[in-house]
């Protein structure tokens, strides 16, 4: 059922039914928390296009499965700031990422190459500016062929 609504609204979303049943789902809406992140989520990608909310990078993260066999994050969001904040680098909400996404990034990279700089020599004091610059690299990178969100396994 949910699916033939879905592709019912999909075909006739520029006809006056669907623009009818659009506005009505707005009202049904109004006030719902699920529409709140909706908001959040559309407004994020529109403007920084790598985006997450909150939700979405901790149950991203939680899945993470480090080197060294940890699971879930090596830092909170919290404790990312402090590290960068400690080595002279800020995260600061860039014009195509959040800090959400940082998050993400910054613990993935930490889980697949953290032993790899380890081996060569980073030391645990210099590990979260490493593993930051890394980060950007990935949310930088010009010839991804899928958006960070898809790889994800969020879109």
């Amino acid at each position: 059922m949910r699916k033939k609504f879905k592709d019912m609204l999909l075909e006739n979303k520029d006809k006056p039914v669907g623009q009818a049943v659009i506005l009505s789902m707005f009202t049904m809406l109004d006030g719902d928390p699920r529409f709140e992140n909706l908001a959040e989520l559309y407004d994020g990608i529109e403007e920084y296009g790598n985006f997450m909310t909150e939700k979405e990078a901790k149950k991203v993260v939680d899945g993470f499965i480090a080197f060294d066999g940890n699971r879930g994050q090596k830092w909170s969001m919290d404790a990312i700031s402090e590290e960068l904040r400690k080595v002279g680098a800020m995260p600061e909400e860039r014009h195509h990422f959040n800090k959400w996404m940082l998050y993400v990034v910054m613990n993935s990279e930490y889980a697949d190459y953290g032993g790899v700089l380890q081996k060569l020599g980073v030391s645990s004091q210099d590990m979260p500016k490493a593993i930051y610059y890394m980060a950007l690299a990935k949310i930088d990178d010009k010839d991804r062929k899928m958006s960070l969100r898809q790889y994800y396994g969020l879109e």
